[in-house]
């Protein structure tokens, strides 16, 4: 009950380490990151895909 009083409660010490808070905001922002690129590149692809798509669609045209 003592240590409960005086905060020393193991929440308590992970809760005021800086150290295991800085980790954490950088492993999230290492998630966001990734995912981030993720979405960038799909769009990329997609777009390239597209214009590809339209530059067969006027090669065949002309060829007809």
């Amino acid at each position: 009950m003592s240590e409960k009083t005086a905060g020393n409660t193991v929440g308590t010490k992970i809760s005021r380490n800086q150290e295991i808070w800085e980790s954490l905001y950088i492993s999230a922002q290492s998630y966001l990151n990734q995912h981030l690129m993720k979405m960038v590149n799909s769009s990329k692809q997609e777009e390239e895909s597209k214009v590809t798509q339209g530059t067969k669609g006027r090669v065949q045209a002309g060829k007809k």
